[in-house]
């Protein structure tokens, strides 16, 4: 395992967990994270963009044969008119980890299973992710598809001591 922290003191962390990919089976056989790694598994990893386009509502993928990660392209496989630049994700911490990861898919042409913790301030959100590398004519990475699990979330309040009364 492997634990990366992005943070911006004080008000923002994301804490990503890389698991080994061997665990999928185990723990994701039946969420739309194991189906998808399954298929992909089955038509030769990583298989040809003809071969592998999924759709599903928690999916979607990163258009990654620009040489420049900015320039790295978001979109949904559920509405494929939706896409959104790399350069335009609004958070920066979001973009620079999000970066990193395709980035690193992309160059060892392995897929990617991670937990996810992102703090904003007393906010917390947990998911489990897995990038799948999808190769091209030439047998480079030109698409990363990306499922998603939620599995948690903390508002502020739930925090609040002051709030809670014993009965």
């Amino acid at each position: 395992m492997d634990v990366q922290v992005y943070s911006a003191p004080g008000t923002e962390l994301i804490e990503i967990t890389r698991y080994p990919i061997e665990l999928v089976r185990e723990v994701e056989s039946d969420t739309d994270i194991g189906i998808l790694y399954a298929r992909w598994q089955s038509l030769g990893a990583p298989p040809h963009k003809n071969r592998f386009r999924p759709h599903s509502a928690n999916a979607a993928c990163f258009r990654v044969s620009s040489p420049i990660p900015l320039d790295y392209v978001y979109t949904s496989t559920d509405e494929p008119t939706q896409f959104l630049p790399m350069r335009k994700l609004g958070n920066g911490l979001m973009q620079r980890q999000a970066m990193d990861d395709l980035m690193m898919v992309k160059e060892c042409c392995n897929p990617l299973y991670q937990q996810v913790i992102h703090r904003i301030g007393r906010t917390e959100l947990c998911f489990r992710r897995i990038l799948l590398p999808v190769i091209n004519d030439v047998r480079r990475v030109e698409l990363i598809y990306t499922a998603t699990r939620q599995f948690g979330t903390v508002e502020a309040e739930y925090f609040d001591a002051d709030d809670l009364e014993l009965v």
